[in-house]
């Protein structure tokens, strides 16, 4: 996750259902707890991943998606079709949108 720069990686079962959902947080959460250090780093990933993560389908409005991660203050939702994972929204993905609108507005008051 360091050396890629990512903060969420989707844990799936082997009919590629979504299972659990590991964080950065979850691993900062882990380290903090000190259970990295009982283990001697051979924690099994489903100790740490959030087993019922809040998922949405890929129909889903875009606003509604950003309601839910602001209302259950979640920087991931999966995306989930037919019980399957087919992809991830974060926080970043509205970084692009969320500047175009501000620039925008920034420039539209001049």
């Amino acid at each position: 996750m360091d050396r890629k720069q990512v903060r969420h990686v989707p844990v799936e079962d082997a009919e590629h259902r979504l299972v659990g959902l590991v964080s950065y947080r979850s691993i900062v959460r882990m380290t903090s707890e000190g259970m990295h250090s009982e283990t001697k780093g051979h924690l099994p990933v489903s100790t740490i991943m959030e087993t019922s993560p809040l998922s949405v389908a890929p129909e889903t409005a875009t606003l509604e998606a950003i309601d839910l991660m602001r209302t259950h203050k979640v920087s991931c939702l999966p995306v989930v079709k037919n019980d399957k994972l087919v992809g991830l929204v974060t926080e970043r993905d509205f970084m692009p949108i969320a500047y175009q609108l501000l620039e925008d507005k920034l420039l539209a008051g001049e």
